[in-house]
């Protein structure tokens, strides 16, 4: 369960810093 917690959470850090990039490129 660890594990999969871990991936988890790494995956919607992921998610997150994409989505921030994403955000970022269009307000520009």
């Amino acid at each position: 369960m660890i594990r999969l917690g871990s991936a988890w959470g790494s995956r919607s850090l992921t998610q997150t810093a994409i989505e921030r990039e994403v955000n970022s490129q269009l307000t520009q």
